[in-house]
């Protein structure tokens, strides 16, 4: 058993880059989480409808749909340091004014609404300028690693954040928190500020520069997606679990209406998928990495549909808890092998592109689901909405098991060959690689 145990569990954070990037993104994440919260309670105070609850995930999916893409292309075509000041700056001012509108008491629904759309629109470019940050801060050998470490600092965050959340909230209002998240973003952007690596993307030649470039840039990432199948169809499947298994915004009735536990209750519910995806990450960071990775991610999704069923139709506090947590600890999994396999198969011209089509597909299925889910709640009812989304899920992660010969038999073997060339030194003289 002794040799399933990974001996350099913790390789990635002897790169100095990768350690200031990921004590900053911990922090700011730890805002977001709170926020996420807030929103969601203040919204269902103000409106006692779970659709309210649902227009939210419609509101954020808008701007994915429309400008994820184009950010992608963003983050391939110009310094993502850069990029990343800019998208971190606007959310920190979006934040604060979600903070002062609500403390004093002028906020609306509406203006909410918008608030989220501006904040959807400028995450759609600093998602996939931060998924394409990670390989050029650590070489090829610690990507999974890296990655691994850095879902694990999520779901850290994940954990404190929603608890912190659901107490300052019954304390001081949703307003406090959304403070908090505004005061969040600094963290990424001094870090930001600190980083010694470039951080820039590859040459770009003068014919593809430009908004015409640009649009040229985007079809080829989309050529290289069709022609890369395992990746497009890891792709849709995240796109289809979370579509099917987002339950999430639907916490607020659970804590208020069905299990009867208050704002302390929802931030203790919100934060059990991040217990579960804090035990998911230390354990792919433990044990060696599979022979088969896609293998895992077939299985982490079936057993996350599992849980979202027995939560939706579950009216036992600890059992709803623990099933939360399944949901955490099998979404990491499969998440961590799915950035893994992704990163592997991308090789850094595209890596912004595929970053900006995965996050497209992976938010606007989260988003779209949780629209889903407060239609599906409105109209037959909170539990049966969860667990026939649930059903849906399991139904296809089985039928993609059942077609997806590539998924199932990918080994880190067939991925591309590429390192960074502006680590080699740095791994020769800290890692001794």
């Amino acid at each position: 058993m002794l040799n399933l145990f990974n001996p350099k569990a913790f390789e990635a954070f002897s790169v100095r880059d990768f350690r200031l990037y990921w004590t900053g993104n911990t922090l700011s994440k730890l805002g977001t989480e709170m926020q996420h919260i807030a929103l969601a309670w203040q919204i269902y105070l103000m409106t006692n409808q779970p659709l309210s609850l649902g227009l939210v995930g419609i509101v954020r999916a808008g701007p994915v749909l429309l400008f994820s893409v184009f950010g992608g292309a963003l983050a391939d075509s110009m310094s993502r340091r850069k990029l990343l000041l800019i998208t971190q700056s606007s959310l920190l001012i979006l934040s604060t004014i979600m903070a002062i509108t609500v403390l004093t008491g002028i906020a609306t629904v509406e203006l909410l609404y918008l608030l989220v759309f501006l904040s959807a629109t400028a995450s759609s470019a600093d998602g996939p300028a931060h998924s394409a940050v990670i390989p050029s801060l650590v070489p090829r050998n610690l990507m999974t690693n890296a990655i691994t470490l850095n879902n694990l600092s999520w779901s850290v965050a994940g954990i404190i954040g929603p608890a912190m959340g659901g107490l300052i909230i019954a304390g001081f209002g949703a307003g406090a928190a959304f403070a908090f998240d505004a005061f969040s973003f600094l963290a990424v952007i001094i870090v930001l500020l600190l980083v010694k690596a470039p951080l820039l993307p590859p040459e770009i030649p003068l014919d593809q520069r430009g908004i015409r470039g640009n649009l040229r840039r985007i079809k080829q990432g989309f050529s290289f997606l069709a022609r890369t199948r395992i990746v497009l169809t890891l792709a849709l499947l995240d796109f289809f679990a979370m579509l099917f298994g987002a339950s999430l915004t639907l916490l607020p009735v659970f804590a208020r209406d069905i299990l009867k536990v208050g704002p302390e209750g929802l931030g203790i519910l919100a934060s059990a998928p991040a217990v579960g995806a804090v035990l998911g990450a230390a354990g792919l960071t433990l044990v060696k990495r599979p022979r088969f990775p896609g293998r895992i991610v077939l299985f982490a999704i079936g057993l996350y549909a599992i849980c979202v069923i027995v939560f939706g139709l579950s009216t036992l506090f600890w059992l709803s808890w623990l099933m939360l947590a399944g949901t955490g600890l099998a979404d990491t999994i499969s998440m961590t092998m799915r950035q893994s396999i992704r990163q592997l198969m991308t090789p850094e011209e595209y890596r912004g592109r595929i970053a900006g089509v995965s996050y497209l597909f992976a938010v606007s299925g989260t988003q779209l689901g949780e629209f889903e889910a407060g239609v599906m709640a409105q109209v037959i009812g909170t539990q049966p909405a969860v667990a026939l989304g649930g059903i849906a899920c399991l139904s296809m992660v089985c039928l993609i098991s059942w077609r997806s010969r590539s998924i199932r038999y990918f080994e880190e073997t067939h991925a591309v060959d590429y390192e960074p060339p502006a680590l080699r030194s740095e791994v020769t003289k800290k890692l001794n690689v």
